[in-house]
């Protein structure tokens, strides 16, 4: 379900049984896709800076 989640959040529409499907002549999944990054490198530079000793 999670997974299923992520998808959907960088433009993925949901179809069948787990299986998710993207129109890849949108122009705002790429939009979606870069704020998802964005989100990623923040929480990674978080854990490194909380798990340095």
């Amino acid at each position: 379900m999670k997974v299923g989640r992520v998808w959907q959040r960088i433009g993925f529409e949901p179809f069948q049984d787990g299986v998710h499907l993207l129109d890849c002549h949108l122009q705002w999944t790429e939009d979606l896709l870069a704020e998802q990054q964005g989100e990623f490198l923040a929480l990674c530079q978080a854990w490194r800076s909380h798990h340095r000793p």
